[in-house]
């Protein structure tokens, strides 16, 4: 029986990883941990936002929070997966490498997720493309900073973050010592292959057709608990890959970035366009807020509103604009008996162009959809809002993907 039990034992730890795999699930483990720790923190930090929200719906918040923590984790990881399987790690260059690497990268992450608290409080949005400009004005915004009156209990917190998680992984790197440095070469190239996969699908966030995007996050309509549903480490790296993503707004000089006009002249071109009989323009050299007065409705009824988008639906294949293909038999003879709008724009060439113009009366602006910017101020005030505040129900129908293109 004890021969017997002893190969049992000697089986199951021949499953167990190899020392490398097991070090880098565990420092993935620890810092899973300590970034949820640190959401904890930001929500007490502003714990008056979530007076009214029930437990159920701040577990959620925190549940989507990991799946962004996680991106963060295997991202900063993703040289060590892809490395450390194949050095060994008795060498203490190899060692001293890896831990050096560990500890300072998620000290800085540590440190970042400190600042976007005080960010928050202070721009209401996480970490974005403006703390990356706030670096360059030198002085200005260090004295700011220093200034702040969390900065030295935030700078004492993070020392003790970074040398309680310096002490736990080194801890856990003397207790994986027992493990062999390789098994097998089928067993390491397994692991590994392994490692890949889950890494590549821990990054991208779904299984989805599109990848995890911020628009993930908003789940609630208690916007502060969808912030803390995000990560600022991952919309900050986000906010700077958008930007760089159109080289006009990375490097080019502002006032060579779009031809723009001169304000004046823009506001009196839209206005013109805008302009209807009754409208009260409330900033007419500032901006194109205005109140717009109608009547009562004089058809005795309230009318049903049903706004359909639909892909690739353009003029030369609508049977009521002069196509004789026959592809829109149902819309035509709405068109005949409503009102078809035959002159206006286009407001970009993509859907979440369209949906942000639909939707909100977005207008087409240079670079990005307002959909794919983190940073753009949200929520907006959309058709359903206007609708629910004259009394009507809305439904919101989709065939797709619904955290496609952040919908």
């Amino acid at each position: 029986m004890h021969e017997e039990s002893s190969h049992r034992t000697t089986a199951l730890r021949q499953l167990l990883p190899s020392r490398p795999f097991a070090f880098l699930l565990v420092v993935y483990g620890l810092a899973l941990l300590f970034l949820s720790g640190l959401r904890l923190l930001f929500a007490v930090h502003f714990r008056q936002y979530l007076a009214d929200t029930g437990a159920g719906e701040i577990i959620k918040g925190f549940l989507i929070g990991v799946r962004f923590d996680q991106i963060v984790v295997l991202f900063l990881l993703l040289p060590l997966i892809l490395v450390l399987p194949w050095a060994d790690i008795r060498h203490a260059i190899v060692r001293r490498v890896a831990l050096t690497y560990v500890c300072v990268v998620f000290s800085l992450t540590f440190l970042l997720s400190l600042v976007d608290i005080r960010f928050y409080s202070y721009f209401q949005s996480h970490l974005n493309f403006m703390a990356a400009d706030y670096v360059d004005e030198g002085p200005v915004i260090w004295d700011l900073i220093v200034g702040d009156e969390m900065f030295l209990p935030f700078v004492a917190l993070w020392v003790v973050l970074t040398l309680f998680f310096a002490g736990l992984v080194l801890y856990a790197h003397r207790r994986l010592r027992v493990l062999p440095q390789r098994r097998s070469r089928i067993h390491q190239i397994a692991c590994f292959l392994l490692a890949g996969l889950l890494t590549f699908a821990g990054i991208r966030g779904r299984a989805s057709l599109a990848p995890i995007d911020w628009g993930v996050a908003y789940f609630s309509q208690n916007q502060f608990l969808n912030q803390v549903a995000l990560n600022g480490v991952y919309t900050l790296g986000r906010a700077i890959l958008e930007e760089q993503q159109d080289p006009r707004l990375s490097y080019l000089p502002e006032a060579q970035r779009f031809p723009f006009v001169p304000l004046s002249q823009g506001l009196d071109t839209v206005r013109i366009m805008l302009d209807q009989s009754g409208d009260e323009w409330l900033e007419p050299s500032q901006s194109l807020w205005r109140h717009t007065h109608q009547d009562s409705s004089t058809s005795g009824f309230r009318p049903n509103v049903v706004l359909v988008l639909m892909e690739s639906w353009s003029a030369q294949h609508t049977g009521a604009l002069g196509s004789t293909r026959g592809l829109t038999p149902h819309f035509d003879p709405l068109a005949s008996e409503g009102i078809l709008f035959t002159n206006f724009y286009a407001n970009g060439i993509r859907t979440n162009y369209g949906l942000a113009a639909a939707l909100c009366s977005f207008p087409s602006l240079p670079g990005r959809s307002v959909m794919k910017r983190y940073h753009a101020l949200h929520p907006f005030r959309s058709l359903s809002e206007i609708l629910r505040e004259r009394g009507y129900r809305n439904v919101f129908m989709y065939g797709g993907d619904l955290a496609f293109d952040n919908m």
